[in-house]
């Protein structure tokens, strides 16, 4: 049981989120759009490792041994915080670098 990936998506959450507060970014959507994109997001990342994993087109090791099918729960909590940094840093893009 190895930890690594786990830690690696948790200091992404703690990161990005960070970064959103200190810069003060606008929230993303509303309520029923954050639950939209967190779960298209979970829903295809959940089918995408089920059929790639149970097909023979890769695996994970080193995992926590919690699994959704054949999906880690760090790869679902990866699914999950990605899209808040690619927001975070398509905002901070538009807030600094002036680019619409």
């Amino acid at each position: 049981m190895s930890y690594g990936y786990l830690l690696v998506v948790i200091a992404m959450l703690v990161i990005y989120t960070a970064v959103r507060r200190i810069t003060k970014l606008p929230s993303i959507g509303n309520t029923k759009q954050k639950i939209f994109l967190f779960s298209c997001t979970y829903l295809t990342t959940l089918i995408w490792d089920n059929i790639a994993v149970s097909s023979g087109h890769w695996q994970y090791k080193n995992m926590l041994g919690y699994f959704i099918g054949y999906s880690p729960i760090e790869n679902i909590l990866f699914a999950i915080v990605y899209p808040l940094a690619v927001i975070t840093v398509y905002q901070l893009a538009i807030k600094y670098l002036r680019i619409e």
